[in-house]
């Protein structure tokens, strides 16, 4: 049996079937809200869902994309949280520099003492 949270006017929804939930983020339209983490945390939670991974909701949110993506674990000690991973370009007449970072390879951003 599945119970659907949400809709394309709240710019979420939340599936909640036998093997897990499932969350899309739409991306932002004139005429739906915009979604806010802090808020959407609420109606996860309202509606019985509590083990899930805060950093990949935050990611799911920051990305609304419109696919639907399964709701993971919360991850336990850390496990899967690394420091995404980026690199920094700067041309040889040196008067600009672009930091780029691979988001796939990990979900933390990195501190500005990496970066420096």
């Amino acid at each position: 049996m599945e119970r659907i949270v949400g809709g394309r006017k709240e710019g979420f929804q939340l599936a909640l079937r036998e093997d897990g939930a499932y969350l899309t983020v739409y991306p932002e339209e004139p005429d739906a809200d915009v979604v806010d983490l802090s808020a959407l945390r609420e109606k996860i939670e309202a509606a019985g869902v509590m083990d899930y991974d805060v950093l990949q909701l935050a990611y799911l949110v920051r990305s609304a994309e419109g696919v639907e993506e399964k709701l993971n674990a919360a991850t336990e000690n850390g496990e899967d949280n690394l420091t995404i991973p980026f690199t920094i370009e700067i041309p040889n007449d040196a008067m600009s520099a672009a930091v780029r970072f691979d988001d796939k390879k990990g979900n933390l951003p990195p501190s500005v003492a990496d970066v420096l």
